[in-house]
């Protein structure tokens, strides 16, 4: 691991109504085991794919803004951030 990028904070709905939280961290790393060959996912609903930053702006990216954040990375942007689109609720 080369080092921490930020961390994207969300919500979303399935079509059947199941609300979803999801907080994502992300890291830069570098690996002797990484090929061009698409990684293989564990979970039969993902699907990993390399991409060019062309390839990604067309492509259903989860959480959606990751493709702006990678453009932003590869222009040499190095500081750590943090989104949300949790707005903060007083539950007392």
């Amino acid at each position: 691991m080369k080092g921490f990028l930020g961390v994207y904070e969300w919500l979303w709905t399935e079509e059947n109504g199941q609300p979803h939280h999801n907080i994502s961290h992300f890291f830069e790393v570098e690996s002797e085991e990484l090929t061009a060959e698409d990684p293989v996912s564990r979970e039969s609903h993902l699907e990993f794919r390399w991409a060019t930053l062309e390839e990604l702006e067309g492509w259903p990216v989860f959480p959606e803004p990751v493709h702006l954040l990678v453009r932003a990375l590869m222009a040499g942007e190095r500081r750590p951030w943090w989104f949300s689109e949790v707005k903060q609720v007083d539950v007392l």
